[in-house]
């Protein structure tokens, strides 16, 4: 995996966006100094599931770049220009799990798209509180 700096503060970058746009790592600064990393780039939630959130650190994501290829058959960056992914789908990457689609009844669904729901944020918490860290040390 090649090494990406940013734009900004020419630190390198720990994750790579696949879509090679300008990267920016949102750094914070204190008298003009870098402190570190901080990911403002976001994964959207597809608008049938963006009720219950609207989206997701992109670096939480990227990490498990590999299996969303593998579930979707496209890059992280063209799932985003196509709206994202459902709570569903988006667990199933975070778990590395390939996605099975099923049809179960709609209270069924309900249930584990809240299951969903609870996971990703447990996740997104964990993936903050850690990216946080980093910046602090």
């Amino acid at each position: 995996m090649r090494q990406l700096t940013c734009d900004s503060c020419k630190r390198v970058c720990p994750w790579y966006p696949s879509d090679g746009a300008p990267y920016y790592c949102g750094a914070v600064y204190v008298d003009d100094l870098c402190t570190g990393l901080l990911d403002e780039r976001r994964f959207p939630i597809h608008p049938n599931d963006r009720a219950q959130l609207d989206s997701v650190p992109w670096s939480l994501v990227a990490a498990h770049e590999r299996q969303a290829a593998r579930n979707h058959g496209v890059s992280l960056a063209c799932l985003a220009e196509n709206g994202g992914l459902t709570l569903i789908e988006l667990a199933f990457v975070l778990l590395d799990r390939p996605y099975m689609a099923a049809s179960p009844s709609k209270a069924s669904r309900n249930k584990v798209k809240q299951d969903a729901l609870r996971y990703i944020k447990e996740r997104v918490k964990a993936h903050e509180a850690a990216t946080a860290a980093e910046v602090r040390t």
